[in-house]
């Protein structure tokens, strides 16, 4: 085949594929529901979130070619901002999505500042050290479940969308 041609026929598989897997993804609801499995839509639905978290890293390490053992960290942050503002039952979802993210970026703004004035091994060691600092912060918070987490209920979007049931969850999960 020229390389045109054979960079379309790959182009169709990937978006083939992709579409498949997406319908796959979209049927294991009513199917657990069938079965009366629904642990394993729970099951699939970490799986998605530990996806969203490889590609995030995906897309620091392969695009910026940036190696970071401290990833989780904004992860982190985020959902403990959830968790906090959940904890004062303060489980506007809305509210809830722009306090998040305006903490991660805030913690990444400040390891980000300290962190890419360093290269080679020693970006991947201050990463290491920032972030384990946040892990020790975070476990030592005992008003809010210190190393057993913390226990929250699910947001609320105000009749958008009503996360309290676990196949909305899991299709929130699977949009992003």
């Amino acid at each position: 085949f020229p390389q045109g041609r054979a960079d379309a026929m790959m182009s169709r598989a990937k978006i083939m594929s992709l579409l498949i897997g997406f319908l796959l993804l979209a049927l294991i609801p009513p199917v657990t529901a069938m079965l009366d499995a629904e642990f394993y839509m729970s099951l699939a639905a970490r799986m998605m979130i530990f996806a969203i978290a490889a590609v995030s890293l995906d897309l620091l390490l392969g695009y910026g070619g940036m190696i970071s053992f401290g990833h989780a960290a904004y992860l982190g942050t985020g959902s403990y901002a959830v968790a906090i503002l959940s904890f004062y039952e303060i489980t506007n979802g809305f509210l809830q999505f722009f306090v998040a993210i305006g903490a991660s970026a805030l913690i990444a703004l400040i390891i980000g500042f300290i962190c890419l004035r360093t290269k080679g091994i020693y970006f991947i060691m201050i990463t290491l050290a920032l972030t384990q600092m946040l892990y020790f912060l975070g476990i030592s918070l005992e008003e809010y479940g210190g190393d057993d987490g913390i226990n929250t209920d699910r947001s609320e979007f105000y009749g958008l969308l009503d996360l309290s049931d676990d196949t909305n969850l899991y299709y929130f999960i699977l949009f992003f």
